[in-house]
């Protein structure tokens, strides 16, 4: 794909997703809704969690940033 690490965000409901993005130098989000982990252990990775699915696109896209993250954090990408 000729992607750098950072232009990319992991959106996951794992711990295995969070190790995952973190493996390879990613952001990622967790979402939390219907995940096998709960949310406090998500929590643990240190990556943002979210309930639903189109909480995490909101910060992808910047329209919706959570207190406890900056907007250099999860900057507005490009769609193509």
């Amino acid at each position: 794909l000729n992607t750098e690490p950072e232009t990319v965000v992991v959106i996951g409901d794992s711990l295995d997703d969070a190790d995952a993005a973190r493996h390879v130098g990613t952001r990622c989000i967790l979402v939390s809704g219907g995940s096998v982990h709960t949310p406090n252990l998500l929590a643990g990775t240190g990556f943002p969690v979210v309930e639903h699915l189109h909480e995490a696109v909101d910060l992808v896209l910047g329209s919706s940033l959570q207190q406890t993250h900056s907007a250099t954090e999860f900057p507005s990408i490009r769609i193509s």
